[in-house]
């Protein structure tokens, strides 16, 4: 041990204060392209809570049906739909495997390359708006246009209220 280190732990005490949530600095990168298990519904905003506890048991049950072997993580898109108000069509499945066939009410389709700007996101479904927020605003400041497709890629989730969750928020961007 040396002596800095003797020092250190003898006079200065260890004080550790866990954010609700951290935000990453932005990142602007092209995601590879993905085949895809997922499930879709047509919704609004205020649905999306709602629309995901709905969505997951489906999911899930086609999973088992089609014995789905998942290849990543949970990803959700939320893509606009053009002449829809405000309603977006909300996505939820996992990355699969090239040539996974759907299963139950669950469609495979292959997802494009994606250039997006993103942000790492560790907290609690409460403080999501904050990670979003970060992230707009550091698109507007540097003159980026979101465009049609916004994702969320759960790397690890405990639960809603969980501090302790890990997502990668991504917005399509010209």
């Amino acid at each position: 041990m040396s002596e800095f280190s003797k020092t250190a732990e003898t006079t200065m005490p260890l004080i550790v204060a866990e954010p609700e949530y951290t935000v990453s600095e932005i990142r602007v990168q092209t995601m590879r392209g993905f085949d895809y298990f997922h499930v879709a519904k047509d919704i609004t905003m205020a649905e999306i809570p709602q629309t995901f506890n709905e969505l997951i048991p489906i999911l899930d049950a086609a999973l088992d049906e089609g014995k789905v072997c998942k290849d990543g993580p949970m990803v959700a898109r939320y893509i606009e739909t053009p002449g829809n108000g405000e309603r977006f069509r909300l996505e939820v499945g996992f990355v699969v495997r090239p040539g996974a066939q759907p299963a139950g009410a669950a469609s495979v389709s292959h997802v494009e390359p994606y250039h997006c700007a993103s942000v790492v996101y560790c907290g609690s479904l409460a403080n999501l708006p904050k990670g979003y927020d970060a992230l707009e605003t550091v698109i507007k400041k540097a003159g980026l246009r979101v465009t049609w497709e916004s994702r969320e890629v759960y790397y690890y989730f405990e639960d809603g209220a969980s501090p302790n969750n890990v997502m990668h928020l991504q917005h399509h961007i010209e």
